[in-house]
């Protein structure tokens, strides 16, 4: 989630798929906002949930779309609190996609994109990741991610600035951080990959999710870990003399090792 700025685009939610066969997926999104900030009913006539799909000419081409978002009643809420949400169920094969909340350039309040992927024998790694600008003064970017089932999953969590130069993006943050928590506790974090405890698991986990390499002494953030069970957090916190975009991602391998949890410390 973030907190969206009016005139400003809101985070972004990546997903790759690599195998073969299809996958059920479900994306929902979500937005909260304080009446008293001005909220008007024609800023949400046009939100709704958009997935494109990366074509093979490079382009992105619209996908799937949900219709208006659903007003909601927003569990905790004070009397001046209101939600929308929407979800947009689905079936996606191998591909790189792109799901985002449309229509709501003059808003600003909390927005909430995600995308929950059933078990698939047949997909060989699965990438998530939002794509934000950094605007000095911005809040905290996040992205959380839960897994079930025994056993651990080799992992990739990187948080990348510079590194964005692989696609000819010259306007990365120069030096990303990243702070990961499971169930609310903070277990690790990173600031430079290669100053991390495993550079080289790094890079041979890239090349076996599929990840696009990072430069050398770049000062991108990635651990390359061993996950089991359990809700993660990713988040990239304030940093006022950064400026530009970055890119959180997670990257997992369905092939579940059976080691003990314990041997999740790379």
């Amino acid at each position: 989630y973030c907190e969206k700025r009016e005139g400003f685009m809101s985070d972004r939610l990546h997903l790759i798929l690599a195998g073969s066969g299809s996958v059920e997926i479900d994306f929902e999104a979500s937005i909260r906002f304080d009446i008293r900030d001005g909220y008007r009913m024609k800023d949400l006539e046009l939100a709704e949930v958009e997935v494109l799909r990366l074509a093979e000419d490079g382009e992105w081409r619209s996908f799937l779309r949900s219709g208006p978002l659903i007003r909601t009643k927003t569990s905790g809420a004070d009397e001046f609190g209101i939600g929308f949400s929407r979800s947009l169920p689905t079936i996606l094969r191998e591909g790189t996609y792109l799901a985002e909340l449309t229509g709501i350039d003059s808003f600003r309040g909390i927005v909430e994109l995600s995308a929950s992927i059933a078990p698939a024998v047949d997909i060989a790694a699965v990438n998530g990741s939002v794509l934000y600008a950094r605007l000095g003064d911005s809040a905290e970017h996040r992205l959380g991610f839960e897994l079930e089932g025994e056993g651990v999953i080799p992992s990739l969590i990187r948080n990348v600035g510079p590194g964005l130069s692989y696609f000819d993006m010259e306007d990365g943050t120069e030096d990303p951080e990243m702070s990961i928590f499971r169930s609310g506790r903070k277990m690790w974090k990173n600031d430079d990959w290669e100053d991390s405890l495993s550079p080289l698991a790094i890079k041979e986990r890239g090349k076996d999710v599929g990840a696009f390499p990072l430069p050398a002494n770049s000062s991108d953030a990635a651990l390359a870990l061993f996950l089991g069970e359990g809700r993660y957090e990713v988040v990239a916190r304030t940093n006022a003399s950064q400026y530009g975009f970055e890119i959180l991602e997670m990257y997992c391998s369905p092939q579940r090792t059976p080691d003990a949890f314990a041997s999740d410390t790379q």
